[in-house]
């Protein structure tokens, strides 16, 4: 994801693979997963991006499987649904 603020917008691309992201309530950081291919049912690793400096935090490790997030209300914590497969 590169992102790139003009004055008061910030700009955010993505690749053709897709990625979902979140802004917090606050518009302090952005939550954001990537997904590898466009026919994965998930996304992951979670990241979190301060769009003021650009630099991002990497949440979860690299084989978390991310089906939903969302932030706090107050844009504390921030909540995921993930995908953990299990031996039959």
């Amino acid at each position: 994801v590169n992102v790139r603020r003009d004055g008061a917008s910030v700009l955010a691309t993505v690749p053709a693979t897709g990625t979902a992201f979140s802004w917090s309530p606050g518009g302090q950081a952005v939550a954001y997963a990537p997904r590898e291919r466009t026919e994965d049912p998930y996304y992951g690793p979670i990241h979190i991006l301060d769009p003021d400096t650009g630099s991002s935090e990497q949440l979860t490790d690299d084989a978390f499987r991310v089906l939903a997030f969302f932030w706090s209300p107050d844009g504390g914590r921030l909540a995921y649904l993930s995908w953990l497969d299990l031996p039959h």
